[in-house]
């Protein structure tokens, strides 16, 4: 009698192979999630410098910086918002970011000189590590706050990060009263809050 061998894999087989998908499919997922945290720090990059440029331009009409919500979304001749149309939101708004706050701040306050209104700094948290100690470190940026990218006017001279606000939960409060002038305000899609 001829004797037939079953075909098929053993069980030791399939665990092998199983423990080689596995721990590739770690490799992934690590690789896609840093991708995607280096896109969303790429969008933040991006929506500051369009802040930015809209704050710039209402200082060339007004010879002032922006100052509070007032001068941002209404109550004022001139607002920041004719100058940047759709008003960006951190992607991740409120979460955090390598030990900060993610979101958009945004401070005000007298330059170096005392001039009023004559020093601003725009603030932004990275979540990729690489982006913390590449570009938001004090050396890169001229900011005093190592976990957030900072630009402005008067950097770094002025001290608009002491109280470092962006190390705690933003108080998102929607402004009622367009005669606010807060120094420290958060950037939300169709909001301004204040700290």
């Amino acid at each position: 009698m001829l004797q037939t061998m079953k075909k098929g894999f053993t069980l030791i087989e399939l665990l092998v192979v199983i423990t080689i998908i596995g721990i590739l499919a770690t490799g992934a997922v690590t690789t896609f999630t840093t991708q995607i945290q280096k896109a969303r720090d790429t969008t933040r990059i991006s929506d500051q410098k369009a802040l930015t440029t809209g704050v710039e331009q209402f200082y060339q009409d007004t010879s002032t910086y922006p100052q509070g919500a007032r001068d941002w979304t209404s109550g004022a001749s001139t607002l920041v918002t004719n100058y940047v149309p759709s008003l960006a939101e951190d992607p991740k708004h409120n979460q955090t970011c390598n030990g900060s706050r993610c979101g958009y701040v945004y401070r005000v306050a007298a330059d170096s000189v005392g001039i009023v209104q004559g020093a601003y700094e725009l603030s932004i948290a990275f979540e990729n590590q690489g982006n913390v100690t590449s570009k938001a470190v004090n050396t890169a940026d001229n900011g005093n706050d190592a976990a957030r990218l900072e630009h402005g006017s008067g950097l770094p001279t002025n001290s608009l990060a002491t109280a470092s606000p962006q190390t705690t939960a933003f108080l998102d409060v929607n402004i009622t009263a367009p005669a606010n002038t807060a120094a420290i305000i958060v950037i939300k899609k169709g909001a301004i809050a204040t700290k």
